[in-house]
């Protein structure tokens, strides 16, 4: 890499931005690139980074299938913390859902999502683990700190308000899900609340299949040596059925 490349923070954005393009050729970064942008953070280069700048390569990356390789790459040249503190504070709180977020992006750029859903999909990072509770101020906060577009912030914002209401649609109750529909101006136009859904369901498909994967992965671990050794033919399986029970109780509870 080219001692120029210090010469201009955008090219910081730049280089997560040509990765999340190429990441599917096999592009890597090159150790030395990572060292040259450690030097440039340590400078205060990224300081002089201007809002509109940062988004116009954010919104570029969000319109390539990998666009998860974007915020990761920002992520792991440690730099999101200068460039996007608010969110970097936000995914270094809750790591799981971070990763979580990251294969949701995935998965919506392999469904051809388009860039205002892809970056609601990165404002459920300010969504707490508990329920009804999300952290709204910090994400407008994060919104305003990179001039994001109003319909973005707005679905963003919609989501983290309505997350529940959304995941639990089709079981709402005449009440919440008219002051849903109008809150979103639904009776009007449908495409806020359309989008929110797709959305919500994209997050939910991932969180799902994540899932899905830590119960087989623990629940397969556990075999006939965790058993009492001196149970013998049907004993030994309904001992193991019983441990991966609990297992699951276990694993169900933490995700919650």
């Amino acid at each position: 890499m080219s001692a120029a490349f210090a010469e201009d923070p955008v090219r910081v954005l730049r280089l997560a931005r040509f990765a999340s393009r190429y990441a599917p050729l096999g592009f890597t970064v090159d150790e030395s690139t990572t060292k040259i942008t450690s030097q440039m953070k340590a400078a205060g280069e990224l300081n002089h980074l201007v809002a509109e700048r940062v988004w116009s390569e954010t919104s570029k990356a969000l319109t390539q299938a990998w666009s998860d390789i974007y915020f990761d790459t920002l992520y792991q040249l440690n730099v999101l913390d200068v460039i996007m503190p608010k969110l970097y504070q936000a995914s270094n709180d809750n790591p799981s859902q971070w990763q979580l977020i990251l294969s949701a992006l995935r998965m919506a750029g392999e469904q051809q999502a388009d860039n205002v859903m892809k970056f609601a999909l990165v404002a459920t990072c300010f969504k707490s683990h508990q329920q009804h509770n999300s952290r709204t101020t910090e994400y407008l906060e994060f919104c305003q700190g990179l001039k994001v577009p109003k319909n973005a912030e707005r679905l963003g914002l919609f989501i983290l308000e309505h997350f529940d209401e959304l995941k639990n649609f089709n079981h709402l109750t005449a009440d919440p899900l008219f002051e849903l529909l109008r809150l979103s101006n639904s009776l009007k136009d449908t495409s806020l609340l359309e989008q929110a859904l797709q959305v919500v369901h994209l997050y939910q498909r991932v969180k799902q299949t994540a899932l899905l994967t830590t119960i087989k992965t623990q629940l397969t671990q556990i075999s006939a040596k965790d058993v009492a050794s001196e149970l013998t033919g049907k004993h030994i399986g309904e001992a193991i059925d019983q441990l991966r029970l609990q297992k699951l109780e276990e694993i169900l509870n933490h995700s919650r």
